[in-house]
């Protein structure tokens, strides 16, 4: 018991004696705000020619035969989908919005492939920009509008007035070996809402 209070003793004088060695040599003052949502509701996700966007959304993508995939990176079966947003309206540094998707990627070297938890092989999902060419990057929580090794869905313009917001985008199957095995094809995405 002696032991215990003479060695908490030493160490609250070995602190104290710290303290004083340590002397502030500057400031950092901090400052930022909060601001409202630019946008009100995030109505959700709505594969094109269906009517009833939801949170929690399904796009199902055509079929596709495993001869269809000729090499590493073939992409087959673009099926175009959209994100729905209402009540919004561009503020200071909310000038424009877009996506930023999330999901476990299923080979080194392909960060931006959706991996598949299906029966099929050697294949997973890609999310596209709204033309179909360009992949668009996962797991990009904080990107640098700057940074030109990502590529982010090019986003939309905020309205000047409050109005509605559709983000489009593409789905595709990719190859990340061959032969593209036959089965189901499933995978998931997250989403978070990006004002920029």
């Amino acid at each position: 018991m002696k032991a215990n209070r003479l060695f908490i003793s030493a160490l609250v004088s070995s602190a104290l004696m710290s303290a004083g060695a340590m002397a502030a040599d500057g400031t950092i003052n901090f400052s930022g705000s909060i601001t409202a949502s630019a946008c009100e509701t995030i109505v959700g996700a709505v594969q094109d020619g269906n009517s009833t966007p939801s949170l929690t959304a399904t796009v199902n993508l055509l079929s596709a035969t495993s001869d269809a995939f000729t090499a590493v990176g073939d992409i087959v079966n673009k099926t175009p989908f959209s994100i729905q947003l209402s009540g919004c309206t561009a503020s200071t540094g909310a000038e424009n919005v877009r996506a930023l998707f999330s999901g476990t990627a299923p080979v080194a070297g392909e960060p931006n492939l959706l991996a598949n938890t299906g029966v099929a092989t050697n294949v997973g999902i890609v999310i596209l920009n709204s033309a179909g060419t360009d992949e668009i990057s996962l797991n990009q929580t904080n990107p640098s509008p700057d940074d030109t090794t990502i590529n982010l869905d090019e986003g939309a313009a905020m309205p000047t007035t409050t109005g509605d917001v559709t983000l489009r985008y593409q789905a595709a199957y990719k190859a990340s070996a061959l032969p593209v095995g036959e089965g189901t094809v499933v995978s998931q995405a997250t989403y978070v809402i990006n004002y920029f």
